[in-house]
């Protein structure tokens, strides 16, 4: 954020004084909003980097503006500057109840843009490390839908396993007895009965080995889509975001989205499984 590109919104019941604020920020080159009847309705809708609050600590009711920017997950990045009538002790009260600077009026216009300016820097440290926690958390959850995914595979993997060493157990014991039945009545069928068991045994063998083998090369499969449109190569993307970061949607809670519009870009995720056959990357996967 460039110093003299932030936006402030001014706070200041005093007709003059607040006329004053709007001519030293706007002659700054800030973009200035003296719009806050609606409160946090406001402050939502204009997404200040500042508040200039004119306020009198010692009445608590004037600093609820204040108490609920520092609340909200939303708003509590905002820099809240309180003009205080008064004292030191009133400057630190006004501290205490929440402000991150406070400036004594009479107003110097040269210290007001001194510290406005430190307040910017200030909130732009603060935007940066949320954004790298907004995108660590994300990259979290990615993980743990990897992990949830390649986990269930292996649950199914092994289900299946459990189901062929099953069948292999019935048809076995199926053979088994009637290699008793069959020695009861006659002794002579013995041999070709011990074949066929032992050529069964043999099989069941290779099986496992073909289970073990591949087990390890079950993979993920993860697929980003995107749009485009057909004739003009132009991207589709979410029409606008909400102030929490959320595709703005229609009456049926289905996000808009547009050739033309100013949000990110449409993505959708997709996961998949499949068996990796060939040193060379090849997989075998069914149709996704």
């Amino acid at each position: 954020m460039n110093d003299q590109t932030g936006k402030l919104l001014v706070v200041e019941p005093d007709d003059a004084l607040r006329e004053n604020l709007v001519a030293v920020l706007g002659d700054a080159g800030y973009e200035v909003s003296t719009d806050y009847d609606e409160g946090m309705k406001a402050v939502f809708a204009f997404e200040p980097d500042i508040v200039i609050l004119g306020a009198d600590p010692p009445q608590l009711d004037c600093c609820d503006l204040l108490s609920e920017i520092k609340v909200s997950r939303h708003t509590h990045n905002i820099r809240v500057v309180m003009l205080v009538h008064g004292s030191s002790a009133e400057r630190t009260r006004g501290l205490d109840l929440g402000a991150d600077d406070d400036l004594s009026l009479p107003l110097d216009p040269a210290e007001l843009l001194s510290r406005i300016r430190s307040q910017l820097r200030s909130k732009q440290i603060a935007d940066e490390l949320s954004e790298q926690l907004r995108l660590t958390e994300e990259h979290e959850n990615t993980n743990q839908q990897v992990v949830t995914a390649v986990n269930e595979e292996r649950r199914t993997f092994l289900a299946g396993t459990i189901a062929i060493v099953l069948v292999l157990i019935i048809v076995g014991l199926a053979s088994l007895s009637f290699y008793r039945r069959s020695r009861a009545e006659n002794g002579r069928g013995y041999a070709t009965v011990e074949g066929r068991l032992q050529k069964l045994e043999s099989e069941g063998k290779v099986a496992h080995t073909i289970i073990d083998a591949y087990e390890p090369s079950v993979c993920l499969i993860h697929v980003v889509l995107a749009f485009r449109d057909h004739k003009t190569g132009l991207k589709m993307r979410y029409a606008a975001l909400t102030s929490t970061g959320e595709p703005v949607t229609d009456n049926a809670n289905n996000p808009l989205v547009s050739l033309t519009g100013d949000g990110p870009e449409v993505h959708f995720d997709v996961f998949g499984t499949g068996f990796l056959v060939s040193d060379d990357g090849q997989i075998l996967t069914n149709h996704h």
